[in-house]
């Protein structure tokens, strides 16, 4: 027996894929909410990846951009927050915007 004869007889898959509950905005809210448990845990003193955080230190205030690759306003791709407590709300601020279809 060859085997593709093999695979012929081999019983198909009863599982069915079924319909993924992810869309853009439900990822895009998952990310946001991702950078905003970043930021408490800059709040608590704790130490974050720098890699992944959509924010950093820039003086007294905080430089932050939306998604990686920054989604570009008015010709800009960094923003300013006077602190991670402002910045959080303003993440909060996004996801809210975005639950409500704005």
């Amino acid at each position: 027996m060859s085997f593709l004869d093999k695979l012929k007889a081999a019983p198909t898959p009863t599982r069915v894929p079924t319909a993924s509950k992810s869309t853009p905005v439900t990822r895009f809210i998952k990310k946001v909410r991702e950078q905003q448990e970043m930021v408490q845990i800059a709040i608590d003193g704790g130490e974050i990846n720098s890699r992944t955080a959509w924010f950093l230190k820039s003086g007294d205030a905080y430089r932050f951009k939306i998604l990686r690759s920054p989604l570009i306003i008015n010709e800009t791709e960094w923003f300013e927050s006077a602190s991670l407590s402002d910045l959080k709300a303003i993440y909060q601020g996004i996801i809210d915007a975005a639950n409500s279809g704005d």
